[in-house]
């Protein structure tokens, strides 16, 4: 294990299902993490507010309620990434999800490696904090994007490009830099990726008081 793969920080997970809650904590331990096990949402908020987790893995099939009641009472309260895991992917809860203020949603079954990627993307965003550009505001611990005062309703893949291209503003990202920079994402193809960035042009539109500019054959540049 190379010192580039650990992870620091704390993680909340809220899995019912044993062998699934052992295989993650086992990983993530490894990875260097702090992990508290909850097995059902019973105790789920007084965790939250004495661990103090850095992200949280939740479940939405528990036991003793549904995991998006858990998220909704989360939001009252805190602003912690939250990554769902769960079996119903289908678009409804995905966008439920979502919704109610998850950070990013992962479907059953995964690969305990992907999910490490997402937590370290989703633990760099927090640790580069918040971000002002004029009047646009990239919150990273909240994954929300602010223009004035009003959230920018952008998608977790078109909130990380964004993120990222804002960390180097006022330089050309290359394609390549940024297939590679988005950990815990499939690398979108040129055309995918240029939908992406025309979708973020028209959800941060011109009061963001930054130009998104693509930069022909070689990437793309965020203009204060």
């Amino acid at each position: 294990m190379t010192s580039s793969s650990q992870l620091t920080g704390r993680v909340l997970l809220v899995e019912d299902d044993e062998v699934i809650r052992r295989t993650v904590s086992d990983h993530l331990l490894e990875l260097g993490m702090q992990v508290r096990e909850l097995a059902t949402g019973d105790a789920f908020l007084r965790a939250v507010s004495e661990f103090d987790p850095d992200i949280i893995l939740l479940d939405l099939g528990l036991p003793d309620g549904d995991g998006h009641d858990l998220l909704f009472k989360l939001r009252q309260i805190s602003s912690c990434p939250v990554l769902v895991m769960s079996g119903r992917d289908d678009r409804h809860n995905r966008l439920k999800s979502f919704g109610l203020g998850a950070t990013d949603f992962l479907s059953k079954p995964f690969y305990v490696e992907e999910l490490a990627a997402r937590i370290r993307l989703r633990m760099r965003q927090v640790a580069a904090g918040s971000q002002q550009i004029g009047p646009m505001i990239i919150d990273r611990a909240a994954h929300r994007v602010l223009i004035a005062g009003v959230p920018a309703e952008l998608t977790p893949l078109e909130f990380a490009i964004l993120s990222l291209l804002a960390e180097r503003a006022g330089r050309v990202v290359t394609r390549d830099a940024l297939a590679v920079d988005l950990e815990g994402f499939d690398p979108p193809s040129d055309r995918a990726l240029s939908v992406h960035i025309s979708h973020i042009r028209k959800k941060i539109g011109t009061q963001s008081g930054t130009h998104l500019v693509t930069v022909r054959g070689v990437g793309y540049r965020l203009d204060p």
